[in-house]
Parts: C-alpha cells; structure tokens; sequence
C-alpha cells in the first residue's frame, strides 16, 4: 500500500513539476524576451554584445561547488535511510560551498584590481566605443561572483527539494523573482541605473527565491532531525564520498558551459562585440523552442534516476523510448516553425523585417533541436547508475567537439562554429548515450 501512494504522489508531483515548470520556464523566456529589447535600446548593440560576454562568467562561476550539492541529490535516497550519514553529509556540502563562495569573492576582488584586468579593459575600450568606465565595469563585474558565492551554499536547499519530487517549489518561487526582476529592470533602465544595478536585476533577485527554497527544505522531514550545523559534522570521508560523483557532474557541466556559452568569447575575439548581439539573439530563440524538452526532462529525472537505481531494464527502456518518441515529434514542430515563422517571430519581437536569412535560420534549427536530444543525453546520464561510465564518454568527445568549435569557426564563420561540433557530438556522444540507457549495468 505504501509503495502504491509513494508511485501515485511521485506522479503527482512529476507532473506538478511539469506543468509549473513549463510556467516558469515560459515566463523566463518572455521576460528575457521582453528584456533584450529594452537593454539592446539601452546600451546598444555594441555594449550590449560584451554585456552579454560579460555574463558568460556567471555560468562558468555557476559551476565551482565541485558537484557536491548534486550529489547529495542523487545519492538521497540512501543517504535518507541514516539520520547521522544524512547530517554528515549535508553539512559537509554546506560548509565546502561556503568556503568556496568566500574564496570566489576574495579571488575576484584581487583579480579586478589586477594588472591584467585594468590593461585588458584599456584595450577592448580603445577599440570600441564604450561609454561605461572600468569601475563600473569592476563592479559589475563583482556583482555577478558576489551573486554566485551566496546562491552556492543555497544551491542545497534546492537540490533536497528536487530529490524529494517537490521541484515545483523552486519553480514557482523563480517565477514569482523573474517578474520582479522585469519590473526591476525596467526600473533601473527608466532611471538611468549603472550596468551593475541591471546585472543585480537580472541574475541577483533569484536569490530571495533560492533562500525560500532553502527554508523549504529545512521543512522536509528527514532534515527535520538534522538539527544546528556544527563543524565538528563536516567530514573528509563524506567530502570524498560527494567528490566522487559531484566532481564527474561538475565535469560534465563544467564542459557543457565551455561547449555553448563559449561562443560569445569566439566571436568576440574574431569579429567583433556587434555580431555577438545577433548570435545572442539566435540563441534566445533555441533557448525558446527547446524550452519544454527541459522541462519534460528535469521533471522525468528523479523518476529515471530512482528506476536506475533499482536496476528496472525494462523501465528504463521504456521510459527512454517514450521520451524520444515525444522529443523527436516535437523537433518537427520546431523545424517548421522555424522554416515558416521565425522571421515573422522576430519582426513582432524586435520590429526587424527579414532578420534572418536561410543560413541563420539553419544555425537556429540546429541549434534547438540539437539542444532537445542532447539535453536529455546529459540529464539522464549523470543519474547515480550511469554517471561513471558517462563521464568516461562525455569528456574526451566533448573536449574533441569543442577544439572543433574553433576550427568550425575559422574556415567556416559562425555557421562553422555551430554544425561541425554538433555533427561530430550527434554521431560520437549522443547515438553512444541514447544505447547506453539500454546496455546492462
């Protein structure tokens, strides 16, 4: 009887978290729809270009608690079975990433008073028109470690809400910040506010959310029991024990941001601030199209990982094909979207009458749809089951792809530096994965 309401409340709450994370995620990308608008008016197209080179540090930072957060999520149902491990555990995890937050921070200070910083900003600014002086520059720059090194230590609360099939907790509470940070923006934009006020408005509010999250946690009944943090309960044996998974996820994310939130830097580099606007925008629009498949994906996880764990063949295959079967009717739909509506899409959104031409729409496409397969590859496979095997598959390919970014790149432009790493990451990492899921463990 127990384990019949476990399966009908873990359906529940996939679904929960499937329908308020398609809210979410559709009211994130309106509101940075609505968003790129009013900045790229704000800044122009220029600053607007590094604004958004800028922020590529905060995904890159995104990834410096080594993993051990998600490890505690992964690993939570055994851990949950010990009050004492369970303690252990998450209180190692809390206080690794609190010291690394402060070590992030103290670094950055150091970093934006550098020598190298100051004599970098003076040559981009002496070859561009920038209006932003290198102190605001450097407090942006600040702001977005400063947002990070606190979202760290919070990062657990949300990981014990995703293991425990309440992920449409933290849905709703970042719906409710990506509103206010809309109305913030427009704000600080209406005011004249500096860049790193903007910055605050953008990536910073979700912080309020991330701590109600973290008080939500602290609710659930296993952690009930864990009671006040004491150092004496961080443990090098549990530290390791969370590095071991933790640092193969870590890894993998670590490479994932360098595979698609690299390309910023590239084109900057090789062209120029301005045409980084225009790919920007492009990747606005996958981010768009692929945006259920991450949500069908983040809210079937704990499901697929729990089933793993269990060694159930027949339903992890089962619940690969159907997924595939629905990510592979939905590519259709973006294909044709993006072939028939693109352009009239973009016109409504930035007033821009045949924006994209055929091989923009080509970078668009690929880039969704792509992103839709390979998003579930990755998901799926850092569950506890596969994530060995999966690190030992993921990372040279991944690094292979990337060198090949930059050779897309240079005989082939931009549309050279989108196809050639997805073919080679389609034939080499994602067929292999896709067979994985159904191989003997």
């Amino acid at each position: 009887m127990k384990n019949r309401l476990d399966l009908n409340f873990k359906a529940r709450a996939a679904l929960w978290t499937f329908a308020s994370g398609i809210v979410f995620r559709l009211t994130s990308v309106v509101v940075a729809f609505l968003t790129v608008p009013i900045l790229l008016n704000y800044f122009g197209a220029e600053v607007f270009g590094a604004f958004n080179t800028l922020i590529v540090l905060f995904f890159y930072l995104n990834q410096s608690g080594l993993g051990v957060s998600f490890s505690l999520q992964t690993q939570y149902p055994l851990l949950k079975k010990n009050e004492n491990t369970l303690r252990i555990n998450y209180t190692t995890a809390l206080i690794l990433n609190i010291f690394i937050g402060l070590l992030l921070f103290a670094g950055s200070i150091a970093f934006s008073y550098s020598h190298f910083f100051v004599s970098k900003f003076s040559e981009v600014a002496s070859n561009s028109n920038f209006k932003i002086d290198l102190n605001s520059w450097r407090a942006a720059l600040l702001v977005i470690v400063a947002i990070i090194a606190i979202e760290l230590p919070l990062d657990i609360g949300t990981r014990f809400i995703n293991a425990t099939h309440k992920k449409f907790i933290t849905n709703i509470a970042l719906t409710a910040t990506c509103i206010l940070s809309l109305l913030l923006t427009l704000f600080f934009v209406k005011t004249n506010w500096n860049m790193s006020w903007i910055i605050f408005a953008q990536f910073g509010i979700s912080t309020f959310a991330f701590i109600f999250i973290f008080y939500k946690a602290l609710q659930i009944p296993e952690l009930k029991t864990v009671g006040k943090i004491h150092l004496s309960d961080f443990k090098f044996a549990a530290l390791k024990n969370l590095l071991n998974t933790g640092l193969k996820y870590s890894g993998i994310q670590l490479l994932t941001v360098l595979m698609f939130w690299s390309d910023n830097l590239f084109i900057a580099n090789a062209y120029g601030f301005e045409p980084v606007t225009k790919y920007a925008l492009a990747s606005k629009i996958s981010t768009l199209l692929s945006m259920p498949v991450v949500v069908f994906v983040s809210a079937t996880f704990p499901i697929f990982n729990e089933t793993a764990i269990e060694r159930n063949k027949n339903s992890l295959l089962k619940l690969r094909n159907k997924s595939l079967l629905l990510i592979a009717l939905y590519s259709a739909v973006v294909l044709l979207f993006v072939y028939i509506a693109v352009n009239y899409f973009t016109h409504i959104w930035l007033q821009k009458t045949d924006y994209w031409n055929t091989q923009w729409k080509i970078i668009i496409a690929v880039q969704s749809i792509f992103y839709c397969f390979y998003i579930y590859c990755v998901e799926m496979l850092v569950s506890t089951s596969f994530i060995h095997r999966a690190t030992r598959l993921f990372v040279p390919i991944m690094l292979i792809a990337f060198a090949s970014k930059i050779f897309g790149l240079y005989y082939g432009g931009i549309m050279g530096l989108v196809v050639l790493p997805t073919a080679i990451l389609t034939l080499v990492y994602i067929i292999p994965a896709l067979r994985m899921m159904g191989s003997e463990r």
